[in-house]
């Protein structure tokens, strides 16, 4: 914890692996990997928001090494994987997203993005109409649903 709060990530990671080895069992296993996973998740969209996209995926990967069922990791992972046009990523991403939290508007409407990317409209379609079920006022999903219409006409 104390390596994880100086961001020594790596120095962290190493030691409470070694701790984990020692002893498996130990009550707070689930609570100094969620305090990794957080790190990590931080680290990510640090990384994201500075462009430097193949570093925000590394330490996406590593939060979800350390709790896989956190839906904004994999919502965080799905917009990297978007922003890198990787739409198939951030597609699998989302949906990873939506199973651990369905009421996300947000992980809604960019699994809708990421399928209008790959030309699969049907899917799109459904993503976004689920968003405006969730979020009615969500310009983005109306604007995508807009921009669908004139894909369909052409």
């Amino acid at each position: 914890v104390v390596y994880s709060r100086l961001e020594e990530m790596e120095k962290a990671e190493k030691v409470w692996e070694r701790a984990k080895q020692l002893e498996p069992k130990h009550k707070k296993v689930k609570e100094y990997d969620h305090v990794l996973a957080v790190a990590y998740l931080k680290k990510g969209i640090q990384s994201g928001q500075e462009n430097n996209f193949t570093l925000a995926i590394d330490y996406m990967i590593k939060s979800v090494k350390y709790d896989s069922i956190d839906p904004k990791t994999w919502l965080n992972m799905g917009l990297i994987y978007g922003a890198r046009q990787k739409y198939n990523e951030a597609i699998q991403s989302l949906i990873k997203s939506i199973e651990y939290d369905d009421k996300n508007a947000e992980a809604w409407y960019n699994l809708g993005g990421a399928y209008f990317n790959v030309k699969n409209y049907t899917n799109a379609k459904e993503a976004w109409e689920k968003t405006l079920q969730l979020k009615p006022d969500h310009a983005n999903a109306i604007n995508g649903l807009k921009s669908l219409k004139v894909q369909v006409k052409k």
